[in-house]
């Protein structure tokens, strides 16, 4: 029995806030990561300066992996 696993095709998608730093966004748009990630992040959107609370439902409307160093995210009642 052959069991079908469309996931496995799919990439992650990453959005990176605007406190990651372009370098790190640079790094997982590197070759090694190009073929398993779509990545975004909050300064090529033009997405800074925004709240938290819109980073979040961003990525939830998107589909993303929200990516951040800030620690307000860590609030479980909010997020």
């Amino acid at each position: 029995m052959h069991i079908r696993r469309p996931f496995l095709c799919q990439k992650l998608a990453l959005y990176f806030d605007e406190n990651c730093s372009p370098e790190v966004v640079r790094h997982f748009r590197s070759h090694g990561w190009k073929n398993r990630l779509r990545v975004s992040s909050a300064r090529e959107l033009g997405h800074l300066g925004r709240p938290d609370r819109f980073h979040y439902d961003y990525c939830k409307e998107n589909g993303c992996v929200l990516v951040t160093l800030d620690l307000d995210f860590d609030n479980e009642r909010l997020y």
